[in-house]
C-alpha cells in the first residue's frame, strides 16, 4: 500500500515498482518507507503481513545500544565505567586483569579482546556472564574489532542488574511507550536476561518507527526522549571496517549500527537481510525483512540507494499510476507450489512413524478434510503438531501460543506457521511459511513400497538450526 503522501513526495510510482521487483527477487518479505515524518508505504509479501511481528536478529544490538544510550542519560554509569564493577557480584571467581578492563565503550564498539575461532557457542552455555569473564583475550580491550553477540548480551545483563527490570521492560519506558509499539518481545536465555544481540521481534512499521525515532535525533512527537548528544554518539564511527567483503560493510561501525554509502546514513542490520535504514540527507527511513543470503543481502542495499537517486531525479507521479501500483502491491505473494493432482491415495488414513531422528520426527499423518485442503498431524518428541494446508493459498495455523523457552535460532518447528501443499509427479508437497521469523520449511514426501520417505529443506540455509535430511519411515506391516 502506497497512500497519497507518496505523490505529495513526487515520487515516481514506476521506479518504486521498479524498486520493489527487484526486492521481490532478491526474497523481500516487508518494506515500509518513512520521508518527513510521513507513512509513505508498507508492502507485505503474503502471508507476510502489516499485524504479526517478526523476529529481527541481530538488528535487536541496535535496540540494546539505545536502552544503552537512556542508561547514560539517567546517570547509570559513563562510558568509561568497567563493566567488572558492574558485574563482579555475578562472578564466581576473580577474572584477569585484562577483562576488568573492559569498559561500556569497549562493549558497544565490539573491542572486547576475544575473537572466535569457530562459530560462537557461548548461547550454549549455562551461565553467559561466567563465560564472558573467563574468557583468554587474543588482544587488548579497545583496539582490536570482533562482532560478536556476547557484548550485546551483557549490556543486557547491566541495565537487569542497575535498574531490576529486564531489557524489554525497560525500553517499554523508556522509549516503545511513547512511539505507541506494543507488538513487542525478546527472547530470554535460561538465566531470565532478554538475550539483547537477537531474539528482538516487532512489526515492520514499528521497526520504521524505530529508524524515526533516530533519525529525528531522540525526539517523538515534539518531545525529547533521549537528548542528541546519545544519538550522536550512537552513529558516530568507532571502528575500521575496511576489510568487510561487502561495500556498504567496510565504511565503519557505530554502537551496534552500521555505516551506509549514502552521505550520513547508518543502517541496523540483522541475519538474512533484516534493515532499518536511517538516511538523514533524505530525511528516510526505510524498514526491510527479508530471508536474503550471502551476497543479496548487499543487493537489496544496493537496489536501495539505486532508488534513492532515482527518486531525485524524477517526481512524475499520478493519481492513476498510484491506483495501478497499489493494485500490483495488494497481489504480492510468496510462490504456491505447482500441482498436478498425481494424488497419492496410500498415504491417507495411515500413521507413519520414525526411527530417532535429528528433526524429532516421531510420526506423521496425512487427511483429505476438502478438495483443496489436508490435514497433517505431526507428532514431535517434545509436542503435537497438527495443520492444515491449502492448495494454490496460505492456510493460517494456530498451533501454539508462544511459550518463554522459544529460540529462534535453534527451533525448527516453529509455532503458528502459514502451510501450502500441491501433488507433483507423484510425491507430495508441503511448504511451511514462519510468519514470525524468516524460515521457510519444504517437506516432499513420497510413499514407496509400505514406507514412507521424506526430503526436508529448509531455507534458508542456517547450520545452527538445522540442515537438510532424508528420512525415511519404518515399514508398515
Amino acid at each position: 500500500m502506497i497512500n497519497n503522501n507518496f505523490l505529495q513526495e513526487g515520487i515516481s510510482p514506476s521506479y518504486f515498482f521498479q524498486y520493489v521487483d527487484t526486492l521481490t527477487n532478491l526474497n523481500l518479505h516487508s518494506l515500509v518507507i518513512y520521508k518527513d515524518n510521513k507513512l509513505l508505504s508498507k508492502v507485505h509479501i503474503a502471508p507476510y503481513n502489516e499485524h504479526e511481528k517478526q523476529i529481527l536478529f541481530s538488528v535487536s544490538k541496535s535496540f540494546t545500544a539505545v536502552a544503552m544510550m537512556f542508561a547514560l542519560q539517567d546517570k547509570l554509569f559513563t562510558l568509561d565505567t568497567t563493566i567488572y564493577s558492574l558485574l563482579k557480584h555475578k562472578l564466581k571467581f576473580e577474572p584477569t586483569e585484562d577483562i576488568k578492563s573492559i569498559t561500556i565503550h569497549y562493549l558497544l564498539s565490539m573491542t572486547y579482546g576475544f575473537i572466535d575461532k569457530e562459530i560462537q557457542d557461548f548461547y550454549l552455555k549455562d551461565d553467559w556472564i561466567n563465560e564472558a569473564f573467563s574468557l583468554k583475550l587474543q588482544t587488548k580491550p579497545g583496539t582490536s574489532f570482533f562482532y560478536n553477540n556476547r557484548c550485546p548480551f551483557l549490556c543486557s545483563a547491566i541495565i537487569q542488574e542497575l535498574t531490576g527490570k529486564n531489557l524489554l521492560t525497560y525500553l517499554q519506558e523508556k522509549l516503545f511507550s511513547h512511539l505507541n509499539i506494543t507488538n513487542i518481545s525478546w527472547e530470554k536465555n535460561t538465566q531470565n536476561y532478554d538475550k539483547g544481540s537477537w531474539g528482538l521481534s516487532l512489526t515492520t512499521e514499528d521497526l520504521a518507527k524505530f529508524g524515526q525515532f533516530i533519525l529525528n535525533k531522540g525526539s517523538w512527537n515534539n518531545k525529547q526522549l533521549l537528548a542528541p548528544e546519545y544519538i550522536e554518539k550512537l552513529l558516530t564511527v568507532y571502528i575500521n571496517t575496511d576489510n568487510k567483503a561487502f561495500p556498504d560493510s567496510k565504511l565503519g561501525y557505530g554502537y551496534y549500527f552500521w555505516k551506509c554509502q549514502p552521505e550520513k546514513a547508518f543502517r541496523c542490520a540483522g541475519l538474512f537481510g533484516q534493515y532499518c535504514i536511517i538516511l538523514p540527507k533524505e530525511n528516510m527511513v526505510i524498514a526491510i525483512t527479508s530471508n536474503a543470503e550471502n551476497e543479496q543481502k548487499q543487493a537489496i542495499l544496493s537496489a536501495t540507494w539505486k532508488f534513492l537517486a532515482q527518486i531525485k531525479k524524477d517526481n512524475k507521479s499520478s493519481t492513476q499510476d498510484l491506483s495501478s501500483l497499489n493494485n500490483y502491491l495488494s497481489k504480492l505473494h510468496l510462490p504456491y507450489l505447482p500441482n498436478d493432482n498425481s494424488i497419492i491415495p496410500e498415504i491417507f488414513q495411515q500413521e507413519f512413524k520414525f526411527s530417532h531422528n535429528p528433526l524429532n520426527l516421531n510420526s506423521i499423518s496425512f487427511s483429505q478434510i476438502a478438495p483443496d485442503c489436508i490435514r497433517i498431524n505431526i507428532t514431535l518428541s517434545t509436542r503435537k503438531y497438527n495443520l492444515l494446508a491449502k492448495l494454490n493459498a496460505w492456510q493460517k495455523n494456530n498451533t501454539n501460543s508462544e511459550n518463554d523457552n522459544f529460540d529462534s535460532c535453534t527451533t525448527i518447528f516453529y509455532e503458528n506457521p502459514y502451510a501450502n501443499y500441491g501433488w507433483q509427479n507423484n510425491k507430495l508437497n508441503l511448504k511451511l511459511v514462519y510468519n514470525q521469523g524468516i524460515f521457510i520449511d519444504t517437506l516432499e514426501f513420497n510413499y514407496y513400497n509400505h514406507q514412507l520417505y521424506l526430503h526436508y529443506n529448509p531455507t534458508p540455509s542456517f547450520i545452527i538450526r538445522t540442515k537438510p535430511h532424508y528420512l525415511i519411515s519404518n515399514p508398515i506391516k
